[in-house]
C-alpha cells in the first residue's frame, strides 16, 4: 500500500500527457513550425517533438487526426518534395541511353521550375510539364503547361506573364506563346469557430479542448487516492 501514492502520481503524469499519435514525421524545422502554428490557431491540441536525422514530428490526439489532416491539406501541407538531379541520376545508376538521359534531364527541369513557382506566396501546389520536339522532326515544337493550385485569398493573375517568362527562359527553343498557365483556386477555408484559448488549473496551462477531460481525470485520481487511504486506514485499524 505504501507504493499506491507513487503509482497514482505516475498515472496522473501518464494521463496528463494524453494519448497522442503521430500526425506527420520527418518534417523540416520551418515546415513543422508553420504546420504547428496553423493547427494551434485552428484549436487543435498539437505537440512537437524531435525526430530522427534532425527532423521534427507532429503529434495530435487520435480524435483530431481527420480534422488536422484536412486543415493542413487545405493549406497545402505538407509541401510537395521535388526531385533533384542527385535523385534522378544516382551515383550507382546504370548507363542509360541518350533518350533516357534527355527524359531525366527534362524531368529535373520540370521539378526545379515547379519548386520555384511553389515559392510564390499563396501557391499551394505547382506542376510543370514540358514537351520537347522529337529528334529529326521539323514539324514538332516544344511546349509547356503549368498547373497552379492557389489559396482562395491569393491574387496570382498578375503573376502569369512572369511565370511564362520564367518557363520561357529556362527551356531552350520554347516559344512564349506555346506556354499555358492554369490557375485553379483551392477550397475556401472558413474561419474556425472553435478557436481555442488555453485555460489554467492550479497554475497548469491546459488547452481548451482538453480541459474538461483533464478535470474528470483529476477528480478520478482524487477519488482513487481517498479510497486507497480509507482502505489503508481500515486495514490498519483491523490489525490493531
Amino acid at each position: 500500500m505504501k507504493k499506491t501514492p507513487i503509482i497514482l502520481m505516475f498515472l496522473l503524469l501518464l494521463l496528463l500527457t494524453g494519448c497522442k499519435t503521430d500526425l506527420y514525421t520527418g518534417l523540416a524545422q520551418k515546415e513543422a513550425n508553420e504546420m504547428y502554428a496553423l493547427l494551434r490557431n485552428e484549436g487543435i491540441a498539437i505537440h512537437k517533438e524531435a525526430d530522427k536525422e534532425n527532423t521534427i514530428k507532429l503529434l495530435v490526439d487520435e480524435s483530431d487526426i481527420a480534422q488536422a489532416t484536412e486543415i493542413l491539406k487545405q493549406h497545402g501541407y505538407p509541401r510537395e518534395v521535388f526531385s533533384s538531379l542527385k535523385d534522378v541520376f544516382p551515383k550507382d545508376s546504370l548507363i542509360s541511353s541518350p533518350v533516357e538521359e534527355q527524359a531525366r534531364l527534362n524531368f529535373v527541369k520540370e521539378q526545379a521550375l515547379a519548386k520555384t513557382i511553389s515559392q510564390i506566396d499563396g501557391v499551394l501546389n505547382a506542376q510543370v510539364h514540358v514537351v520537347l520536339p522529337i529528334s529529326n522532326d521539323k514539324n514538332s515544337h516544344s511546349s509547356a503547361s503549368v498547373f497552379i493550385k492557389y489559396a482562395p485569398n491569393a491574387q496570382l493573375d498578375n503573376y502569369t506573364p512572369q511565370i511564362k517568362r520564367l518557363i520561357n527562359n529556362s527551356i531552350a527553343g520554347l516559344d512564349y506563346d506555346r506556354i499555358s498557365v492554369a490557375l485553379i483556386p483551392g477550397n475556401e477555408i472558413l474561419p474556425s469557430n472553435t478557436f481555442s484559448q488555453d485555460k489554467h488549473f492550479l497554475g497548469i496551462e491546459i488547452n481548451e479542448n482538453s480541459y474538461n477531460k483533464f478535470i474528470i481525470l483529476v477528480c478520478l485520481l482524487i477519488f482513487l487516492l481517498i479510497s486507497t487511504n480509507l482502505l489503508q486506514y481500515f486495514l490498519n485499524k483491523r490489525k490493531s
